[in-house]
């Protein structure tokens, strides 16, 4: 039995709060109890309207931060009881450092964000936190059967992470990658327009800078079709009051994927990911993506969309020029190719090959 955690996981799907917890770990769960026999862990806030047939075990969790770090060192394993050829799937990566599984363990890391904020931006949360995490991903790595990644990018992340932490277990690290094909998806409309810009007040998205530079290049274009700039912004950041620019702090996940079915174009502006799903998103909704250079999203885009230095505001106003100017057709075959590589079924079968056996 693989025993799938969501319990420290409060699903709300009208609330697009994080794409990334809803998309990765809910689908990759269904997809994956298709073909093994698996049982979810939830918590008891958590409503999903999965069909009877599918196996579900309510802990006890209610998300608190006391009761969550109880849960996340201890709840977890003292709660089921595990034969010893079980496993635990943790879809978000990371483990308990307090106690050591009691059956086989597999982790799903994404990234290694933590650390790229302690050595870029180490005032940002607190030292608690980092230490939290850094904690947690140590545990995985130690303890965990199998490591499985979203991306190459990632994979080497956590090589880097061991040979720094003089972690010398061989441990079994592949990447998976991420399905995209569950998601309603309409790019034959023919009347999109205006551009869907990314925004974050994490420290790493650094969206100041996509401001600074879409300014720029409002002013020197007068461009307009709407800009819709989706996300939170950093704190003591305003929006400079162009007639086309509109602020979209929350929308539900209807309303999002309804957004994206409209726009022509979207920005990602990033200094670090694992995976990166926004322009991803954005090609199998019709959207031209336009995102940073960096090496998660060089990989995972493949040529797809056209990518800009960070730093180089000359880079991005031709690459944003370029993109205005593309063909239709070429998104198609772009979106066609992309959705092929990343299926869900892809994702399982090399999941199979390991827990399988």
């Amino acid at each position: 039995m693989i025993y799938y955690n969501l319990a420290d996981q409060d699903f709300k799907l009208s609330n697009r709060s994080s794409v990334g917890i809803y998309n990765v770990s809910l689908q990759l769960g269904l997809n994956l109890a298709k073909t093994l026999p698996l049982t979810f862990l939830l918590n008891k806030n958590t409503n999903l309207n999965f069909d009877n047939s599918i196996n579900r075990k309510v802990l006890k969790n209610n998300n608190k931060l006391t009761n969550r770090f109880l849960f996340d060192q201890f709840g977890l394993y003292k709660q089921v009881e595990y034969k010893k050829n079980d496993w635990i799937f943790l879809p978000k990566g990371f483990s308990s450092f307090c106690k050591v599984p009691p059956c086989k363990l597999a982790v799903y890391i994404h990234d290694d964000v933590y650390n790229f904020w302690k050595e870029n931006y180490p005032k940002y949360r607190s030292k608690i936190l980092h230490k939290y995490f850094f904690l947690g991903l140590k545990s995985s790595i130690l303890n965990a059967d199998v490591i499985f990644t979203n991306s190459n990018f990632t994979s080497n992340e956590i090589r880097l992470f061991k040979r720094r932490n003089n972690i010398y277990k061989s441990s079994y690290i592949t990447n998976i990658g991420i399905g995209f094909d569950h998601l309603n998806y309409s790019w034959e409309k023919k009347d999109k327009k205006g551009i869907l810009v990314y925004i974050s007040d994490w420290p790493h998205k650094n969206s100041i800078k996509i401001i600074d530079f879409l300014s720029k290049w409002q002013n020197q274009k007068n461009f307009k079709d709407p800009i819709y700039f989706l996300g939170s912004i950093p704190n003591g950041i305003y929006l400079p009051k162009f007639k086309n620019w509109k602020s979209l702090k929350l929308l539900s996940e209807i309303e999002y994927r309804n957004l994206l079915n409209n726009v022509k174009y979207s920005i990602f502006h990033t200094q670090y990911e694992g995976f990166g799903m926004p322009p991803g998103e954005s090609l199998i909704h019709g959207v031209i993506p336009i995102y940073s250079s960096i090496p998660a999203l060089d990989e995972v885009m493949n040529g797809f969309g056209y990518k800009y230095k960070n730093d180089d505001y000359n880079s991005f106003s031709a690459c944003l020029e370029e993109a205005l100017s593309n063909d239709d057709a070429e998104i198609y075959e772009w979106k066609k190719k992309f959705l092929n590589k990343y299926k869900w079924k892809n994702v399982v079968s090399k999941i199979n090959i390991v827990l399988g056996n």
